[in-house]
């Protein structure tokens, strides 16, 4: 299944780059904020023009005290959520919950040159 531009619920995410906001289709959207009366769930967070731009922002905004203490967690989309990026920070608790499985340590992350990931998910 496809959103096609609906970005119900992306207002519950604290960073979100340019790409993915080009992308809303406002009225499905909004029509679906309505129906459901959680106009929240559209609000447009930060939005920065890259990948990088966007974990350097969530990280310095987390709390943690640096890179490798940060929690966090990257999807490719809300229909998607089979698979996903966790932070090293969050290793011990996703090997202990017996619904997730590790598939791989992904090690330093690759950006292109826009700074963008490669290939992530």
């Amino acid at each position: 299944p496809e959103s096609y531009g609906n970005a119900i619920g992306v207002g519950m995410a604290d960073v979100v780059t340019r790409r993915l906001v080009d992308k809303i289709d406002t009225r499905p959207t909004y029509v679906n904020a309505l129906t459901s009366t959680n106009l929240e769930s559209v609000r447009i967070p930060v939005t920065v023009d890259s990948d990088r731009e966007a974990l350097e922002t969530g990280i310095s905004t987390s709390g943690a005290s640096s890179g490798v203490d940060c929690r966090m967690v990257w999807i490719r989309n809300t229909l998607k959520l089979d698979r996903f990026v966790a932070s090293e920070a969050l290793l011990d608790e996703v090997e202990r919950h017996r619904d997730l499985q590790v598939l791989e340590h992904l090690g330093e992350l690759d950006f292109d040159g826009r700074g963008n990931l490669k290939n992530l998910l």
